[in-house]
């Protein structure tokens, strides 16, 4: 669960940033699954196994898988961040 201003730092244009945001709400919904892999994340974004390559590479410089993992942990730490200053009173 990236920021927008994460967002609006790595596109370009309306069309990358849409993608970007279509795969990390793809990559939410499967947060706490551990057999999340490249084939689902292509089937969530509506897109053949090698497409997603192209343009998450592209974008973000990275692989799909690279994107996943790294979006994957990027959002457990904001999530856990957010927990423990929410309801952490020590």
């Amino acid at each position: 669960m990236q920021t927008d201003l994460s967002l609006r730092l790595i596109t370009t244009n309306n069309l990358a940033r849409e993608f970007l945001e279509k795969a990390q709400h793809a990559i939410e919904k499967y947060i706490d699954s551990s057999e999340y892999d490249v084939p689902l994340f292509a089937s969530e974004m509506a897109m053949g196994r090698t497409r997603p390559l192209g343009k998450t590479k592209g974008i973000t410089g990275h692989t799909p898988n690279d994107f996943i993992i790294s979006d994957f942990l990027t959002s457990r730490i904001f999530s856990c961040r957010y927990l423990f200053l929410t309801h952490s009173k020590l």
